[in-house]
């Protein structure tokens, strides 16, 4: 994944688009998700950081929309249950 996100930031066809939309869902923890490769990436190093102005040129001044979803081990799937109970609470009668 590292490489797919590297390479994405290097191609030249980046000046002709209008953002950037990365969709990653996976498995993680506070920071970090794992690849399919079970690869570890650092969301600001390995995610955010290779479309920053300096690395991705082409894309300065463009919007970039990072959307992550990723569980976070036992806690937030806890969290994500008492929701799911809770929501029921906030459906309008």
């Amino acid at each position: 994944m590292k490489n797919v996100l590297r390479n994405v930031a290097k191609q030249d066809s980046q000046k002709d688009a209008e953002c950037l939309v990365v969709i990653l869902m996976s498995h993680g923890k506070e920071g970090v998700i794992y690849g399919s490769d079970d690869e570890v990436l650092n969301l600001k190093r390995h995610v955010y950081e290779p479309f920053n102005n300096e690395k991705c040129p082409a894309l300065k001044g463009k919007p970039k929309l990072f959307f992550v979803q990723a569980c976070c081990g036992a806690r937030a799937v806890l969290l994500g249950a008492f929701f799911r109970y809770q929501s029921s609470l906030l459906s309008p009668r």
